[in-house]
């Protein structure tokens, strides 16, 4: 039976805090970084999915999410922008379940998967601006 661990990077004072859930991430998340200690620890299988799904899944969205910000930055929008920007996302996902339904130019189940982990990406990092808000400013201004 394999086991799940979760790891938690700390990092120096001053250099970036990454955590992991997926031991595959470690590699990437060590390379360039001021590490200081790294905490590795068994993960409770979860009676909801199937060992390891829910782990690799997080994976993939903080991998989009480094991916995204790599490419656009550091973003800070107001609400209605993020929910535009992901609305935009949603579509995306819809348009991909249409085309693998009823065939289009993106029918193709990986298509269906990438604009999920982009959904989620988005959503992953409101839920960022959202606490770098309230750590900043006291409090999440609308």
């Amino acid at each position: 039976m394999k086991r799940l661990y979760e790891i938690d990077l700390q990092f120096v004072e001053g250099a970036e805090l990454q955590t992991s859930n997926c031991v595959e991430t470690l590699v990437y998340a060590l390379k360039g970084t001021a590490l200081e200690r790294a905490i590795i620890t068994e993960v409770p299988r979860s009676d909801t999915s199937r060992p390891g799904t829910q782990q690799v899944s997080v994976a993939l969205v903080l991998e989009e999410r480094r991916r995204q910000f790599e490419k656009w930055g550091e973003q800070n929008h107001d609400p209605f922008v993020w929910l535009s920007i992901l609305s935009e996302e949603v579509g995306e996902l819809s348009e991909a379940a249409l085309h693998n339904r009823f065939g289009g130019h993106a029918a193709h189940p990986d298509n269906f998967k990438k604009e999920a982990i982009q959904v989620a990406a988005v959503a992953l990092q409101i839920v960022e601006w959202i606490v770098l808000q309230e750590q900043n400013e006291g409090g999440l201004r609308l």
